[in-house]
This record gives C-alpha cells, structure tokens and sequence, in this order.
C-alpha cells in the first residue's frame, strides 16, 4: 500500500491491471519519507482511528484496494516492512504523501481511506499488538509542571485512550512511584471500550519547596500495552519575601520626609521674621 525501503523486497505481485511497477522510483519515494521530520499522530482527546481499523485495512484492504501486506507481508515489523513501518508508524499525514506520490498515485488510496483510516493504520504500525488486542495509551509521556510555588497549586489534564481491537477491563490509575504533592482526579472508570477516550487531571500543590518525581500507570486485566508510565515532574518553590520598604505609605521615606519638615520649619521661620 505504501512503498517499500528498496522495492526489491516486494513478497507477493500486485494485479498488473491496478499496480504500477516498483522500481528505483520505489526505492526514491521512501528515502525521501524516511528523511522527513513530520510529526507523529498517535492518539488524542478522541480516537480518530483505532489500530483495529489499521489492521484490517494492512492485512485485507478496503474499498477494492490491495492489502499493504500483499507488498510489505503480513507482519509489519519484519525486514520486509522496514520502508513503511519506518515513516508511516503513527503518522497518518506521511501516509497520505506516499499515496500521493509515484508510484502509489496510481492507485488513488486516499479515495477509498479517509483520514480516520490513516490514523488507524499509523496506529498499527506504531502499535501492531494493538491491532488485535485492547491497547491504552496517554496523550503524553511526562506531564512537567516546572516551578509552582508553596500553598499554590497548578493542573494539567492527560487523555488516556484505547487504540486497541477490544475493551480495556478492570483499569485502574495507580501511582508508580507516588511523589509528594501530586494527586489525580479521573473520569476513567473500569471499562475503557475500544476507540474511547478518559481524562486525568493531574495536580502539583506543593507544601514544601523541592524537586518532585513520580508517575502513573494504567493497570487493567487484559491491556496489551504494560510497558508505558505517565512520568510526573515538578518543583515547590518557596514564595519570595516581600521587598523591604524605605517608608511609608506614599513611598516618601524616612529621610524624605524629614527634609520636608525641616523645609517647612525654616519657612515658617522666614514668615515670622517677616512680621
């Protein structure tokens, strides 16, 4: 579906009548992807593309299109899926470059795939567990709070999603470590079906000053995903003393104010003399 590293490893001929040849333009075409620094697009608030949907669409192919694995095989971390697991694992938007570029713009993939399609194949390229299994993940790795100071406190909200082919059950947010000062409060409850999204507000209130570490991992019975951690980081900064002041009020100062006095008193002094 998308062009191999060297078009050479190519492990089942695609029908001539709707394939075009693979050859150096193949080879060309994924040394340019693999050059590009876009960004990945794994999951976010709402799940575009379930990697379900990606596994379907790699292993058998939709709307009359051939199959990825009929070019690249039918595992995507093998050799022989290099090229496309390299550029198109969690980036829906190289995915629809090489479909728009020779070879593959021949056979039109983006009228048949939509954006929740290529979502969905990026996941399960990033993810291929997740294709057939319930699989979570956070919006983020590390929520980083930086500098909040003592008796404040300060909240970031994380999104927990499953990309995977089938409910999460029995999830649970457990910290691991635990660190001072940080708690949760979710939205998330036992059963995080297929394609759905939770919440997680977590918050840094620190009653000492002092660097903080921890984090947070989502336990369940049955997610694929056990290797993954929500990394916490912060630091309590004591509040800073309020500056000194020279004077009162009006911001004259001590000294100001006694020259002022004198001032007058010498005025009233001329004014009586003048009498």
């Amino acid at each position: 579906m998308t062009p191999n590293r060297t078009g050479s490893t190519r492990r089942a001929a695609l029908s001539s009548a709707t394939a075009p040849s693979f050859g150096p333009a193949h080879a060309a075409l994924a040394g340019l992807l693999l050059g590009a620094a876009a960004a990945p697009v794994l999951a976010q608030t709402a799940v575009p593309g379930t990697a379900a949907q990606g596994y379907a669409i790699y292993q058998n192919g939709t709307g009359g299109k051939p199959a990825c694995a009929s070019c690249h095989g039918p595992d995507p971390t093998a050799p022989a899926a290099m090229g496309i697991q390299a550029y198109g694992a969690g980036n829906p938007a190289a995915i629809l470059d090489a479909w728009g570029m020779p070879p593959m713009n021949a056979l039109n993939f983006s009228s048949a795939i939509d954006f929740t399609g290529r979502v969905g194949l990026g996941n399960y390229l990033a993810f291929p567990a997740a294709g057939t299994a319930p699989f979570s993940i956070f919006s983020m790795s590390q929520v980083t709070f930086g500098s909040v100071i003592v008796g404040q406190n300060s909240t970031q909200t994380v999104t927990l999603s499953n990309i995977g082919a089938a409910a999460i059950t029995g999830l649970a947010l457990q910290p691991l470590p635990s660190a001072a000062g940080v708690t949760e409060t979710t939205d998330c409850g036992a059963t995080l079906a297929s394609g759905a999204s939770c919440s997680i507000n977590v918050t840094f209130a620190p009653s000492t000053s002092g660097a903080v570490s921890g984090g947070y991992v989502a336990s369940s019975n049955n997610d694929a995903n056990t290797a993954h951690t929500l990394f916490i980081s912060a630091t309590g900064t004591a509040a800073s003393a309020p500056a000194a002041s020279s004077g009162g009020g009006g911001g004259i100062g001590w000294l100001g104010l006694a020259g002022l006095l004198a001032a007058a008193g010498a005025r009233r002094g001329r004014s009586r003399q003048s009498e």
